[in-house]
């Protein structure tokens, strides 16, 4: 099965995008290689990392995934604890296994990124989770699939299962968990309190206990609990980090405070190392554990010079049948019946500068949110819509009755929100 994109699609996007490597060498590629470490053999929907990358972190009896929400590998790269030999992460004193870097997923943000981590490996084009926000064709309008409810309302989250999307109905493939455990291996995961059971949280982990945690500290407390209870078996544990992601929306990626919130999680990693040391004092053999840090995106510096605003293309509300899905860099667009060449004309001549424009079934074939044809959800593509803009450098297109101004964002191709590291540490 070819997992590339198709090479004339990525000849016409502009020089220096990402396209995801979803190959060998993207976050999609992740739960297979956890399986390969663990001894796993699962119908994980991506192969593994490539070889090499295998090779360097070797076999183990547990794995930790920490997913740090946010942290690019370029934006890693220029900070002074950045991810260079000998730096990041310099205090938990253990051997690293391996530095790299990989793909996130189009579209680069969160609801799509973490749901392909966590559903095995499949990719969006598979999951259905296509986006921040997407059409929901069975309800009608564009939902919001963070917060579980209808774009741009009032209702509450989660308001969507009261309308029949119920979590843990609503991905039509099997979980990571849910491979794992069929193969005996115990699940555990770790998420701050706020969104352990939340509707995304619910789906991603359906049929897994998730734990809450109250702030970093507690995090590393419960995961040092669990790598001694979990010691003499196979098991994987997932731990969610969410700080950088939120500075990177409010402060922008450039802030002198990431570098501090890097140092803050360097000293928790080394907390982690000192309790582990700690619950092996009494000896005892207890296999190897590996932990894997990685990210779902990174951000792009997006100041308000960069801003576009829906009100200052009229044409699109005549265009279109519905608001727009995904995000301000990643903008799915629903065209009126008739009116997809339209649209394209229009968006070619009016935005063509400041984002990629795509017709969307055109990129779908072209391979860019999964192998098209293969176990397709039956919704993707309408979720998808009928065209793409895809921001080229800092720009965004935001609504403009929206007051918010969100100094990073991610969703498109720029290698600061494509690229995202790969760590591995020996514990």
């Amino acid at each position: 099965m070819n997992f590339s994109p198709d090479p004339d699609l990525l000849a016409s996007l502009p020089s220096g995008t990402v396209s995801p490597d979803l190959a060998g060498g993207s976050i999609a590629n992740l739960p297979a290689a956890i399986g390969a470490i663990l001894g796993v053999q699962a119908p994980w929907p991506s192969p593994p990392l490539r070889e090499p990358l295998l090779q360097s972190v070797g076999s183990a009896d547990r794995v930790i995934l920490l997913l740090v929400d946010g942290v690019g590998f370029n934006r890693l790269a220029r900070s002074p604890q950045g991810a260079g030999e000998g730096s990041f992460p310099i205090r938990l004193g253990r051997e690293v296994l391996l530095r790299s870097q990989l793909t996130s997923v189009l579209p680069s943000t969160t609801a799509a990124a973490t749901t392909v981590l966590l559903a095995g490996g499949a990719l969006p084009l598979q999951t259905g989770f296509v986006g921040y926000t997407s059409l929901l064709p069975r309800l009608g309008f564009v939902a919001n699939l963070i917060r579980w409810n209808r774009e741009g309302s009032e209702e509450g989250v989660g308001s969507l299962e009261e309308q029949g999307f119920v979590p843990e109905e609503a991905l039509p493939v099997p979980t990571t968990a849910e491979l794992l455990k069929g193969a005996g291996v115990p699940v555990a995961a770790f998420l701050p309190n706020p969104i352990a059971r939340s509707p995304l949280s619910r789906m991603q982990f359906r049929g897994t206990d998730v734990s809450g945690y109250l702030n970093s500290t507690d995090l590393w407390w419960q995961l040092a609990r669990w790598e001694e209870e979990s010691r003499g078996e196979r098991s994987f544990a997932y731990a969610y980090f969410p700080d950088f992601d939120g500075l990177s929306h409010r402060d922008g990626p450039e802030t002198p405070l990431w570098d501090l919130y890097l140092r803050e999680l360097d000293r928790g990693l080394a907390l982690f190392g000192g309790l582990l040391e700690r619950n092996r004092a009494g000896g005892g053999e207890g296999g190897r554990t590996v932990l894997l840090l990685t990210a779902d995106h990174g951000h792009v510096f997006t100041p308000a010079a960069a801003a576009s605003f829906f009100e200052e293309y009229p044409e699109l509300a005549k265009l279109c049948r519905l608001p727009p899905g995904g995000e301000a860099r990643h903008v799915n667009l629903y065209a009126r019946p008739g009116r997809v060449a339209q649209l394209l004309d229009y968006c070619h001549g009016r935005l063509g500068e400041k984002f990629v424009v795509l017709d969307a079934q055109a990129a779908i074939e072209g391979g860019l949110y999964g192998v098209p044809g293969h176990r397709e959800h039956p919704e993707a593509r309408e979720r998808i819509g009928d065209v793409l803009l895809l921001a080229r450098g800092q720009n965004y297109l935001w609504p403009s009755a929206n007051p918010a101004r969100l100094l990073g964002m991610h969703g498109s191709l720029h290698p600061d929100e494509m690229l995202v590291p790969l760590i591995a540490l020996e514990l």
